[in-house]
């Protein structure tokens, strides 16, 4: 599976990173030349880009790198009883039934995506605005 599969979309990234999600993640959206957003891997403080192609290449432009959050890491941000799985081939929900507080099993809300990070992304989203 390719990597950009497997980490959160560069809207989500940026949306996470509005509300306050810590950037924190082994990957990162970054801005290369030519004038484009990439994937990279950020390894001892610098930044790899991802190319599937080749070896991977040290990136010499600036910018403010977003963290591209894994399947993985936005699992760890998520509470107990979020689950999220494939629903159909291409197609992934992310679902959050419990109140830990209370432990009285709701069902709060389902997203369905392209990918597994994204609808957890999502997920995230909703319950960092819930929390507010």
């Amino acid at each position: 599976m390719d990597m950009i599969q497997q980490v959160c979309s560069l809207e989500l990234a940026q949306a996470l990173k509005a509300v306050g999600v810590k950037q924190d993640s082994t990957w990162y959206w970054v801005d290369v030349y030519p004038p484009k957003t990439a994937l990279a891997m950020k390894k001892d403080g610098v930044y790899f880009v991802y190319d599937p192609e080749r070896l991977a290449q040290q990136i010499v432009t600036g910018g403010d790198p977003v963290s591209a959050f894994t399947v993985a890491e936005l699992g760890e941000m998520l509470p107990t009883l979020c689950l999220s799985g494939s629903v159909e081939k291409g197609r992934y929900n992310c679902w959050y039934f419990a109140d830990m507080c209370t432990r009285e099993i709701k069902h709060y809300n389902t997203y369905q995506t392209e990918n597994e990070a994204n609808a957890r992304a999502k997920m995230l989203m909703f319950l960092v605005a819930r929390a507010a």
